[in-house]
């Protein structure tokens, strides 16, 4: 039997931890965004970092732990916990950032006058 088959299960759950962690360097982008003034090209900058990001967080499990073997299911996996994180945790972070954005914004324009 192979080392890998054996090893699915330890697999499965680093992948599904490192696609929740991805989804936490996206809602970091979204935060620096923000802070930003919600410029367009900055947007994109961010977005193009994050992508490479979760893209070599990815490719970095898949070698250590997978032993470089790319196997459907493993990437189907980690966008799952990827959509998950996004869909509940990201858009409690999201809510939050924005509160804190608004809140400091408001300072800053109090501090001003």
């Amino acid at each position: 039997m192979l080392y890998e088959t054996l090893m699915q299960g330890q697999i499965l759950l680093w992948l599904l931890l490192s696609g929740f962690l991805c989804g936490f360097i996206f809602d970091l982008a979204r935060f620096f965004h923000a802070l930003c003034e919600y410029n367009k090209w900055i947007r994109h900058i961010l977005d193009l970092f994050a992508t490479l990001m979760a893209s070599g967080v990815f490719f970095v499990v898949v070698l250590t732990v997978a032993f470089g073997e790319i196997r459907l299911w493993q990437i189907l996996c980690f966008a799952a916990s990827f959509a998950l994180q996004r869909a509940t945790v990201g858009r409690l972070l999201a809510k939050g950032f924005a509160v804190c954005y608004n809140s400091l914004s408001k300072k800053l324009k109090k501090d001003k006058e």
